[in-house]
């Protein structure tokens, strides 16, 4: 009978450096939530800023939903 190797499992509260990356997208999500929320609530003051800043999608590192939804703001700002 052949002896199967057992491979083991890596969970992410096993390793610090996917601890660290959950937390930095965590943290990224969470400033992008706030900007979209500044957009929400004062789309001119924090469109202008962000305009000002050359800030754009490709500058979102997060959660897609968040990339779609500022592009249709910024979108909506220039039009």
């Amino acid at each position: 009978m052949a002896i199967a190797k057992k491979k083991r499992k890596i969970t992410p509260s096993a390793d610090p450096s996917m601890d660290q990356l959950e937390k930095w997208l965590e943290e990224t999500t969470l400033d992008e939530e706030i900007i979209l929320a500044n957009l929400a609530f004062d789309p001119v003051i924090a469109g202008k800023q962000l305009h000002n800043k050359r800030f754009g999608i490709t500058d979102f590192q997060g959660l897609e939903a968040n990339r779609v939804l500022l592009g249709a703001m910024l979108d909506c700002l220039e039009a």
